[in-house]
C-alpha cells in the first residue's frame, strides 16, 4: 500500500536506538546479548529481552542463539536492517578498542553558546565582545548569525557583522561574551542574502601529479576516487574547511610535493579561497 511506513518506524527514538545497538554490536563484535543492552542504555532485563523479541520480528533471519556463550551471533545470511553499517557507530559503543590522538579543545561555555542558538533560531541580533588577531583585546560588535558550523576542528557562527557589513565567519571561542538583543535581523542580514553560502560549488581533488603512479593511485584508491577524481559538493563559504579537512594547501607557495592531494579545479574557485 503506498505511503504504508516500514515496521521499524513505530516505535520511539530511545527504543529504535537499542534496536540499532542490536544490530551493531551483532555486526562489528559479532555477539550482542542482554547484558550489551543493559550497559549502554542502563535498561532492565525484561526491556533488553523485549527489544531482542521485537528485533527478531523485523529481522528474523539475522541473530542465532548460541547457548554455550549465551548471547546472539549474526546469521549467516545476516543483512543490516536498520541502515547501512557505519564504523563510527561502532566506534562510539566500543571506544576501548581504539586509542585517540589528543585534540585541541577550545572552550565553548554555555554562556556564549545559549545566546548564540538564540540567535539563530529566532532571527535576532547578537552583540558580542570578539576577539581576533586584528583585535586581540576584543572588540563589541553586532551579528545577525544564521547557520552554526562545525568544521571538525572548530565551531564557527556564520552571520551577517554590521561593522565589516558583509557576512563573515566568526570563531566561536573567541568571543569573550554575548548577549541576545531584541532587534530581528535586517532583510540584507538574512540567509537568504548571503550568496556565498547558497552557492553550492564543487570541489575536485586529485592525487598529487608529483607523486610516482603507483603512488597515484594508492592515493586513488584510498580516498575512493571516481575517474581519478574526488567531487564534494559544499557551499561556496565552506570551501577552505573542507581543504582544510582534507588536508589540502592552498598557499601557492608552499612545496606542493608535500600534499597527497590537489584542488584541480583551483580557477574555479580561487575567488572563495583566503
Amino acid at each position: 500500500m503506498s505511503g504504508q511506513s516500514k515496521p521499524e518506524e513505530r516505535f520511539s527514538w530511545c527504543q529504535r536506538a537499542r534496536l540499532k545497538a542490536i544490530e551493531t554490536l551483532a555486526y562489528w563484535k559479532g555477539r550482542v546479548n542482554t547484558t550489551d543492552l543493559i550497559r549502554h542504555f542502563g535498561i532492565s532485563r525484561a526491556v533488553a529481552l523485549r527489544d531482542f523479541k521485537i528485533y527478531r520480528g523485523i529481522a528474523p533471519r539475522n541473530l542465532e542463539y548460541n547457548p554455550t556463550d549465551k548471547a546472539f551471533t549474526p546469521a549467516e545470511g545476516f543483512s543490516p536492517h536498520l541502515g547501512a553499517p557505519r564504523f563510527d557507530e561502532w566506534i562510539a559503543m566500543a571506544p576501548g578498542n581504539c586509542e585517540f590522538v589528543e585534540r585541541p579543545l577550545f572552550d565553548l561555555p554555555p554562556e556564549i553558546t545559549r545566546p548564540a542558538l538564540t540567535a539563530v533560531n529566532q532571527g535576532l541580533a547578537l552583540r558580542v565582545l570578539y576577539r581576533s588577531m586584528e583585535h586581540p583585546d576584543g572588540m563589541e560588535r553586532t551579528l545577525y548569525p544564521h547557520t552554526l558550523v562545525y568544521t571538525g576542528f572548530r565551531w564557527h557562527m556564520r552571520a551577517w557583522c554590521d561593522f565589516r557589513e558583509e557576512f563573515r565567519d566568526f570563531n566561536l571561542s573567541r568571543m569573550v561574551r554575548a548577549r541576545v538583543l531584541d532587534q530581528q535581523a535586517p532583510e540584507h542580514a538574512i540567509r537568504e542574502q548571503d550568496l556565498l553560502w547558497n552557492r553550492m560549488v564543487e570541489v575536485r581533488l586529485k592525487a598529487n601529479p608529483e607523486l610516482s603512479k603507483k603512488e597515484r593511485r594508492l592515493i586513488e584508491a584510498e580516498f575512493g576516487m571516481q575517474g581519478k577524481i574526488l567531487s564534494i559538493t559544499t557551499r561556496a563559504a565552506l570551501v577552505v574547511y573542507v581543504l582544510q579537512s582534507f588536508q589540502v594547501e592552498i598557499d601557492k607557495g608552499r612545496n606542493p610535493r608535500k600534499n597527497r592531494l590537489i584542488l584541480s579545479n583551483r580557477s574555479v574557485l580561487e575567488s572563495y579561497l583566503w
